[in-house]
């Protein structure tokens, strides 16, 4: 029974390996959220129950944090990218009143 157990866990591991990080968190959410429902729920004699709940729950837990991360990378990279504009904007400005050319253009 056990060696069942552990073969499931490892179809699962690499189905999730081509996964995105939503859905990546989505599954392990679930997969969490189940094992603690079925643990919790087999001390009250309703294993079964409980795991599908454990499951629901951990599922739509998983997927709001899986979007958070992929929204915090995306805000991150849009600061970076926003910061160096102004940082190139700032340095044409400077080059201008300073009476800094762009580097001339060689006439052939």
């Amino acid at each position: 029974m056990r060696v069942s157990n552990a073969v499931y866990i490892l179809v699962g591991l690499v189905c999730l390996s081509g996964c995105s990080s939503v859905k990546k968190s989505t599954v392990t959410g679930g997969v969490i959220g189940a094992t603690t429902g079925g643990v919790i729920g087999h001390q009250s004699k309703n294993g079964v129950a409980g795991a599908a709940i454990g499951g629901l729950t951990g599922a739509v837990t998983g997927n709001y944090v899986g979007k958070k991360k992929k929204l915090k990378a995306y805000d991150r990279g849009y600061a970076d990218g926003y910061k160096q504009g102004q940082a190139d904007y700032a340095k044409s400005i400077w080059d201008q009143k300073t009476g800094k050319c762009v580097e001339p253009v060689a006439v052939k």
